[in-house]
C-alpha cells in the first residue's frame, strides 16, 4: 500500500517540524510513502527506510515557471472574473498566482510520473491541494489534505484565499487540526458540501512516559518561555512591552524570559528587548528543532509558556510545553480555546494589549500557587488530546481506511 505525500519542503530545511513526528507513523502503516516537496533547500532530515524522497519537482520549481504555469491554467481567469477586486491588490494577486501556479506545475509533474496511485495527500490546503484537485478531475485519483491555520483563515490572508470550495468538494476527506478549523471551514467554504470534514489533531511525543512535576521557582522569581517564529502576527512586541511594565512594577523580583525561534523580526525583537529593565533577563535561543526543544524543556524548569499571537490554529509549541507540565498563557484566538482553559492555563481576551498581559503576569508573580494545579492539568490535557502516539496512529489509520473503502467500491 503506497501513499503520495506533498509537502512544502519537508524533509529539507527546518520547517514543517511537526511532520517529522507524523512521518514515523505513516511509515508504519504504509509499505511505501513517496514525499514530493515543492522546495528542496537545506539539509535533508532523516526519514524511515520506506520513505522515498522525490525532489525532481523541487529542483525545477522556480518563480518564473510558477508564474508561467499560472498563466496557462484557465481557472486563474475564472477566479479573476469571479473576484475582479483581486486585480486591485498585489498581495491577493501574488497569493492567487502562487496557489494556481504551483498547483498547475505540480499537477503536470504528477500526471507525468504518478497517475495510478491509490491515495494522494497534501499536508497543506495550498497549491499542492489544488494540484491534487486537477489530477482528480483529469485522472480520477483520490486525494485528501490537512488544513492548519495560515492556509485556512481569511483574516490572516487579507480576506482572500483562492479556489476553496472546489478543492474541498472533490476531496475524499478533509482533516482540520482543530474543532475551530472544522467549524470555520464548514461555515466559510463548505456549508453546502458533503465532503467529510474531520478533526485530526496534531501531537507531540514525550521524552518519558512518566511525568515528574518540578517544584516552583522561588517566589521572587518567574521563569517564562515562549516559542514562535518572529513575525508580526505573533505580536512579540506586546510581550516585551508587558515585561517592561512587570519589571518596573517589581524591582525586587527577577523575571527570566527565554524565547525559542527565529524569523524576519529577530533583530528588531532583540533590539526592543534592550529597553527592558535590568531585573528582566532575556535569552534568545534562535531556531531549535523539535527534539532539542523537548530536551531543553526537560533540563530547565520553566513555570509559564507565554503567547501573544493574533492568530493561531492549535500550536504544536503549546503541546510541547504542556507535555512537560508547563501551563500556557495565551489569547483566545483560533483554536487556542480547544487546548487552553482556565484550569490548565491562562486564557486571555482575543484583543490583548501590553497592559492586559502585564496585569495577568503580575497576578501570577504575586500568587505563584496558581501554577501548581495548572501544571498537573496541563500535562493531563496533553496526554488526553495531543499525544502523538494516539493522534498520528489514528490519522494514519484514517488514510488507510480511504484506500480500503475505495477498493471495496
Amino acid at each position: 500500500m503506497k501513499l503520495i505525500l506533498l509537502s512544502v519542503s519537508f524533509p529539507y530545511g527546518n520547517t514543517e517540524q511537526f511532520l517529522e513526528i507524523e512521518i514515523k507513523y505513516l511509515a508504519e502503516k504504509f509499505d511505501e510513502v513517496i514525499i514530493i516537496p515543492a522546495v528542496a533547500k537545506g539539509q535533508m532530515r532523516p526519514v524511515p527506510d520506506n520513505i522515498i524522497i522525490d525532489n525532481r519537482f523541487a529542483q525545477n520549481n522556480t518563480m518564473f515557471k510558477t508564474i508561467m504555469s499560472a498563466l496557462r491554467t484557465i481557472n486563474i481567469y475564472h477566479e479573476l472574473i469571479k473576484e475582479p477586486k483581486i486585480l486591485l491588490s498585489i498581495t491577493k494577486l501574488q497569493r492567487l498566482f502562487s496557489f494556481m501556479g504551483r498547483g498547475n506545475a505540480e499537477y503536470n509533474y504528477l500526471k507525468k510520473y504518478y497517475t495510478h496511485e491509490e491515495l494522494y495527500y497534501s499536508y497543506w490546503f495550498n497549491g499542492s491541494s489544488y494540484a491534487l484537485y486537477l489530477l482528480h478531475m483529469k485522472e480520477g485519483v483520490k486525494y485528501t489534505f490537512r488544513a492548519h491555520g495560515s492556509d485556512l483563515y481569511l483574516d490572516v490572508n487579507g480576506g482572500y484565499l483562492p479556489f476553496r470550495k472546489k478543492v474541498i468538494k472533490e476531496a475524499e476527506r478533509v482533516f482540520c487540526i482543530s474543532e475551530d478549523g472544522v467549524n470555520y471551514m464548514k461555515k466559510n467554504y463548505a456549508s453546502e458540501l458533503q465532503t467529510p470534514i474531520i478533526v485530526s489533531r496534531l501531537g507531540t511525543y514525550s521524552l518519558s512516559p512518566s511525568f515528574t512535576r518540578k517544584e516552583l521557582q522561588p517566589d521572587n522569581q518567574l521563569h517564562l518561555v515562549s516559542c514562535a517564529h518572529l513575525s508580526r502576527v505573533k505580536r512579540v512586541d506586546i510581550l516585551i512591552s508587558a515585561l517592561k511594565l512587570l519589571g518596573n512594577a517589581n524591582p525586587l523580583s527577577q523575571i527570566f524570559w527565554t524565547h525559542i525561534g527565529a524569523g524576519d523580526l529577530f533583530e528588531d525583537i532583540q533590539e526592543m528587548s534592550h529597553q527592558l529593565p535590568k531585573n528582566i533577563r532575556v535569552t534568545f535561543m534562535g531556531h531549535m528543532d523539535n527534539k532539542n526543544i523537548l530536551e531543553f524543556y526537560a533540563k530547565n524548569n520553566f513555570e509559564l509558556f507565554i503567547n501573544s499571537s493574533e492568530s493561531e490554529g492549535i500550536p504544536v509549541t503549546f503541546m510541547e510545553a504542556m507535555s512537560f507540565g508547563i501551563p500556557v498563557m495565551a489569547p483566545a484566538v483560533g483554536g487556542i480555546t480547544e487546548i487552553i482553559n482556565d484550569e490548565n492555563g491562562f486564557l486571555l481576551p482575543k484583543e490583548i494589549n501590553s497592559t492586559i498581559l502585564y496585569k495577568e503576569l503580575q497576578i501570577v508573580l504575586k500568587n505563584k500557587q496558581f501554577l501548581r494545579d495548572k501544571r498537573i492539568k496541563a500535562r493531563v490535557s496533553w496526554q488526553e488530546k495531543y499525544n502523538a502516539e494516539k493522534n498520528y496512529r489514528d490519522f494514519s489509520n484514517s488514510l488507510k481506511e480511504i484506500i480500503l473503502e475505495s477498493r471495496i467500491k
